[in-house]
C-alpha cells in the first residue's frame, strides 16, 4: 500500500522527466535504458516500469516519433524474487497494448533483474539513462549533495 502511493505521487516527475530524455528517432537514441533501484517484488513492482513507459511513449507520440526499445533493469538484494516480478510481465505488455489504443507503435521492452546492493558499483559508466527509487530512500542522504540539481526528491 505504501510503495502503490509513493510510486503513484511520482508519476508526474516521471511525466515531466519524459521530456528531458534522450528519445525518439529524430536525433535521440533508439533505445532507452533505466534502473528502478530497490524494486523489491510484489503486485506493484511494475507500476513503476509501467509508469516511465507510458510516460516516454506518451511524448515520443506527440512529438511524432517511434518510441524507443526499453531496457529496464530492477534491482534489490539478491534474496529478492525477482522470478515472481518476470512471471508478470505478460499481463505488463497485456496492459500496454490495451491502452495503447489502435495505430500507435509501442517501444520493445527488455526487463532484466540485478541483484546487488546499489551501495556498490552496479553498472558501468554512462550506461543507464535514468534512475528511479521510490522506497530506498536511506541512500540519497548520501549523495544528496553531488547531484542536487539532477534529484527529485518527493
Amino acid at each position: 500500500m505504501i510503495y502503490r502511493r509513493l510510486t503513484i505521487k511520482g508519476f508526474p516527475i516521471s511525466d515531466d522527466g519524459a521530456i528531458f530524455l534522450p528519445i525518439g528517432d529524430k536525433g535521440g537514441h533508439p533505445f532507452l535504458i533505466g534502473d528502478d533501484l530497490g524494486c523489491s517484488s510484489g503486485p506493484n513492482v511494475l507500476s513503476v516500469v509501467s509508469g516511465v513507459i507510458d510516460s516516454v511513449e506518451k511524448k515520443c507520440w506527440q512529438l511524432c516519433r517511434r518510441p524507443p526499445e526499453f531496457q529496464l533493469f530492477l534491482n534489490d538484494l539478491p534474496g529478492n524474487d525477482f522470478n515472481s516480478v518476470f512471471r508478470s510481465l505478460q499481463s505488463l505488455h497485456e496492459r500496454r497494448v490495451a491502452s495503447a489504443g489502435l495505430g500507435k507503435e509501442l517501444g520493445q521492452c527488455f526487463v532484466a533483474g540485478v541483484p546487488g546492493s546499489f551501495y556498490g558499483r552496479l553498472f558501468q559508466s554512462k550506461s543507464v539513462h535514468f534512475f528511479h527509487s521510490s522506497s530506498s530512500l536511506h541512500w540519497l542522504s548520501q549523495v544528496y549533495s553531488l547531484f542536487s540539481g539532477l534529484l527529485w526528491i518527493i
